[in-house]
């Protein structure tokens, strides 16, 4: 039986599944996956090394090499602050593209029964 022409859009949603579930459970759930790495610190989508699970980045003086919070206010602005919360959007696109997944499978297996 011949693949359908739904299979290549099929596998592609899995593919970007399974690549945002990884996002998803980035630093600091999973320390081998993160977005960003300075020194001993990893950066991900709910927080860091060292901190709780979150929704964006309250950066800590001593993390950042800092030895005094003067200059510290300068980075824990409310922009920086909003910037980091933005990536909850990660797991909201994995969600849909979960869903998309499930779309894509149906139809694949519609297409499949039809010619059977």
């Amino acid at each position: 039986m011949a693949a359908s022409p739904a299979l290549p859009g099929l596998l592609l949603c899995f593919a970007a599944t399974v690549l945002l579930i990884f996002v998803c459970v980035s630093s600091p759930t999973w320390e081998k996956i993160s977005f960003l790495n300075v020194g001993p610190t990893h950066y991900g989508v709910f927080g860091f090394t060292g901190s709780s699970t979150g929704i964006g980045y309250k950066f800590q003086a001593n993390q950042l090499g800092l030895n005094s919070d003067s200059r510290l206010d300068n980075i824990n602005t409310s922009v920086i602050n909003n910037l980091t919360k933005t990536l909850i959007l990660h797991p909201i696109a994995c969600g849909l593209q979960d869903w998309l997944f499930s779309l894509a499978f149906v139809a694949q297996a519609t297409i499949v029964l039809e010619r059977s």
